[in-house]
C-alpha cells in the first residue's frame, strides 16, 4: 500500500492532488491523509448556489471548491481530518462502503469510541454523525474518500451551509448541526489530532511505502489546481432557469432535483442536482434524455437500470426517476 501524508490546507491542491493520484498506472492501493482550512466542499452534481450561504462565506473568506465526487456539501477546519483511498474498483476491498471504512471503524472502537456504519455513507457515534463519504469511479479505478469531525467548530456548519428543509423535515432534525459530533467528545483528553493521524496510519496497513510525486505529477496538480478546481466555472457553473424543476428527498438515497428545458414537447436540455452518491456525474445521462420526446413511454424506453445505478446510486431505480421527472 502506498502512503501519502498530504501537509496542504489549500483545498484546490488538495483536491487536484486526489484527481493526479487517482490517474497514476498503479495496481496498489493508495491511502492518503490530509486537511483542508475554512473551506465549503459541495459534492460533484450539486447546485453551489443553492448549498452555500454566500454571504457568510464570503464575508468570512471561506473558500468554496467542488469536489468530483457525488455527495453533499460540507464544512471543513482544521478539526477535521479527511482521508482518501484509491484503489482497484473490481477488488473486493472496494465492494462496499463498510468494507472501505472497516479499518477507520476499527480505529475508532480501539480508542473507546462506539462507532458503527449507518445508512448509506456514514459512521455514526449514539446516533451523530462522525464521518461522512462519498466515492467516484475512473475507469477501473475507484476513489473513496471521508472525513473525521475530530474537533471542528460545529456551529460553522448552519453558519456556511444551506440546508434543504425536504431533507431537515424527513430526518426528523431541527439543524444540521444537531446530527453531528467531534470525535473529541468521545475519547480521552491526550488523543490529539496527530495522535489520532498516527493510529489511522498504523491500522491501514503494517507495510505503507511512502508516495513520491514525479515532476509530471507535480505540473499536472498545478496545471488543475489553477485551471480547474478554483475557477468559478468548476465550483459554481451557470446559473439556470428551467421550464420544469422537481425535487424530492428518498429516504437513505438522497436529495435529487431533476430540471427540464422543453421546446415543441421536447426535451433540449436536462439537468440534475443532489446529493445522491452515483460512482460518476451526471452527464451521461443528461446527454441521453436530450432531444427525446418529453413523454413517459419515450423515457421509460430508453431508461435502463444500469445507468441509473451509476449515475445515482445502486439503491435508485427507474420508477423513481420517472416519477421525478413527470411528477
Amino acid at each position: 500500500m502506498l502512503f501519502f501524508n498530504n501537509t496542504s490546507v489549500d483545498p484546490y491542491y488538495n483536491l487536484a492532488l486526489e484527481a493526479t493520484l487517482l490517474e497514476r498506472k498503479t495496481e496498489e492501493i493508495i491511502f492518503i491523509l490530509w486537511q483542508n482550512d475554512n473551506t465549503v466542499v459541495v459534492g460533484r452534481n450539486q447546485n453551489t448556489y443553492q448549498e452555500i450561504n454566500q454571504l457568510n462565506c464570503f464575508s468570512d473568506n471561506v473558500k468554496v471548491v467542488r469536489r468530483i465526487s457525488g455527495g453533499g456539501a460540507v464544512y471543513h477546519d482544521l478539526g477535521n481530518l479527511n482521508f482518501s483511498f484509491i484503489l482497484n474498483a473490481n477488488d473486493d476491498e472496494a465492494k462496499t462502503y463498510e468494507v472501505i471504512l472497516k479499518p477507520i471503524v476499527k480505529v475508532l472502537n480501539n480508542i473507546g469510541v462506539s462507532a458503527i456504519f449507518s445508512g448509506k455513507n456514514d459512521i455514526i457515534v449514539n446516533g451523530q454523525k462522525v464521518s461522512g463519504n462519498a466515492q467516484h469511479r475512473q475507469g477501473n479505478r475507484l476513489l473513496h474518500h471521508g472525513t473525521l469531525i475530530f474537533n471542528m467548530n460545529l456551529e460553522l456548519i448552519g453558519k456556511y451551509l444551506n440546508v434543504d428543509e425536504l431533507k431537515i423535515n424527513a430526518k426528523k432534525i431541527q439543524s444540521v448541526t444537531a446530527r453531528v459530533a467531534n470525535i473529541k467528545d468521545f475519547v480521552s483528553p491526550d488523543i490529539t489530532i496527530e495522535i489520532f493521524k498516527e493510529l489511522l496510519v498504523a491500522e491501514v496497513s503494517k507495510t505503507l511505502e511512502k508516495i513520491q510525486l514525479t515532476e509530471s505529477e507535480l505540473r499536472q496538480i498545478e496545471i488543475l489546481r489553477n485551471e480547474k478546481f478554483i475557477t468559478d466555472k468548476w465550483n459554481f457553473q451557470e446559473k439556470e432557469a428551467f421550464d420544469y424543476s422537481n425535487k424530492a428527498y428518498l429516504e437513505n438515497k438522497g436529495l435529487i432535483e431533476a430540471n427540464l428545458n422543453i421546446q415543441d414537447s421536447k426535451i433540449i436540455k436536462a439537468k440534475f442536482y443532489g446529493d445522491f452518491l452515483g460512482s460518476q456525474g451526471t452527464a451521461e445521462i443528461e446527454d441521453l434524455l436530450k432531444g427525446l420526446e418529453y413523454k413517459i413511454s419515450t423515457i421509460q424506453e430508453v431508461l435502463n437500470e444500469e445507468i441509473i445505478k451509476k449515475v445515482f446510486g445502486e439503491n435508485f431505480t427507474k420508477s423513481e426517476i420517472i416519477e421525478l421527472l413527470f411528477k
